[in-house]
């Protein structure tokens, strides 16, 4: 089992750095930052200086898109990054969230997105693309072949099975075991197609995370992450039927009516009251210790290869303090018992 640590980029550079280094400090061998330009800060410039706290530390995006970025930007953007970390860079790409719909623009369509992903990987690899009948490349990524990760963030089986064809890893931003294997399912389909091994595909389980012996405190910590995953829920349900996934991950969808983007992600948002004790503790990794440790072993059991804990910031309602103890309580008790 490989551990990784997100940070939300809010005002919080400083933070961000110093948590990082503790983290890898402390048996954490990926470092994640989202990716909303106009809620919290550039997410490229956190991972450069991530780059300069840290020494072996992967560092990625969890997850850029092509929507808000040009094809050409993300790939610049990464390679430059894998340059400065000394080939540490680890291409986190999905359909868009919280960067477009602040926007007013939808997630990109499963086809055009799939066409993109080839196009940023070729060029991350120095090779050639077509851009308005112009030949394009990143000279300065020759030589550069399969240098970088490619992860593909999914919770639609189009999507999941998609990243079984070509990703390095899957990233399911959910910690329900059940709903974790249905994934899994979903991918194994497209890693058989194309002729690879679940072995060659690492399984991200990311989620919120709130680590205390205060149960009314850390659930609520952590109540907006199903909320979150609520809206891409909606939006798997305007392509497939209901009974196509499991219950555990459609009914959330049922939950949030007006999701508000200006409170994503931030503990004590409206709209995520209507979700109940039972889906958080499903849906995050929450609780004392010896619950978290538990969580971890029945995701490790479900075939997840990586844990991220996702933390925000402290302006937007999570105290550093939290967010240190997680990752405390990660590198003393959890990740030294479940490699």
């Amino acid at each position: 089992m490989k551990y990784g640590y997100l940070q939300i980029p809010y005002k919080n550079l400083t933070s961000t750095m110093a948590n990082m280094a503790l983290a890898e400090n402390l048996g954490f061998t990926y470092g994640w930052i989202p990716d909303s330009h106009i809620l919290w800060g550039e997410c490229f410039q956190y991972l450069t200086l991530c780059a300069q706290a840290t020494e072996s530390m992967m560092l990625g995006t969890m997850v850029t898109s092509p929507v808000t970025r040009h094809e050409t930007v993300v790939a610049s953007s990464i390679s430059t990054l894998d340059e400065i970390s000394d080939g540490r860079a680890v291409l986190g790409l999905g359909r868009g969230d919280s960067s477009v719909r602040t926007l007013g623009v939808k997630p990109i369509r499963v086809d055009e997105f799939k066409r993109s992903v080839d196009r940023m990987v070729r060029l991350c690899r120095g090779q050639e693309i077509d851009c308005n009948g112009v030949a394009v490349k990143i000279s300065w990524r020759a030589g550069a072949e399969d240098s970088m990760p490619l992860y593909v963030a999914a919770y639609g089986p189009k999507v999941l099975e998609y990243a079984g064809t070509v990703a390095d890893g899957v990233i399911l931003q959910i910690a329900s075991p059940v709903v974790i294997k249905w994934c899994i399912e979903q991918v194994k389909k497209g890693a058989e197609k194309a002729g690879r091994s679940m072995d060659d595909i690492e399984v991200v389980a990311a989620a919120s995370c709130c680590i205390g012996d205060d149960a009314e405190y850390c659930l609520n910590m952590v109540r907006p992450f199903p909320a979150v995953v609520s809206n891409h829920i909606k939006d798997v349900l305007k392509t497939i039927s209901r009974d196509e996934m499991p219950e555990e991950l459609a009914r959330v969808a049922d939950l949030i009516k007006d999701y508000d983007y200006n409170a994503h992600s931030v503990p004590g948002a409206s709209h995520a009251e209507a979700v109940p004790d039972e889906m958080v503790r499903d849906y995050t990794i929450v609780g004392t210790i010896a619950e978290c440790r538990e969580k971890v072993a029945q995701l490790k059991d479900a075939g997840v290869t990586q844990v991220v804990i996702y933390n925000t910031a402290e302006e937007l309602g999570q105290p550093d303090s939290v967010t240190r103890a997680n990752i405390e309580a990660f590198g003393e008790a959890i990740i030294p018992h479940i490699s």
